[in-house]
């Protein structure tokens, strides 16, 4: 898709693409994937500390750990716009997967 976007459009759904889609959605086959699974993404997503889910706190040197891998949660939740951008990603991802 990246002939066809604004330079800044393709660096947000890279990201979202990489961050938010794939860890999720990412094993299932797209015969499989139904409104459920998309739904589910979605309310876990908007309801998870990225913190945690993306092992940020756990990747730092133990000295420096802060939050999460010491088990105290820092409740980075993503923010609307960051769940809306994963969003249009995922329509844009299965729009041109349909295409093809």
């Amino acid at each position: 898709m990246k002939p066809n976007l604004a330079p800044l459009t393709y660096v947000a759904y890279e990201g979202a693409a990489r961050l938010y889609i794939r860890p999720h959605l990412g094993s299932k086959r797209l015969d499989n994937l139904t409104a459920r699974d998309v739904r589910e993404w979605l309310t876990t997503l908007a309801g998870t500390c990225q913190c945690r889910a993306q092992g940020k706190d756990s990747k730092r040197r133990p000295e420096r750990q802060r939050c999460c891998a010491l088990g105290q949660c820092c409740e980075k939740y993503p923010s609307g716009r960051l769940v809306q951008i994963a969003r249009d990603t995922r329509r844009a991802a299965l729009s041109h997967a349909v295409v093809e």
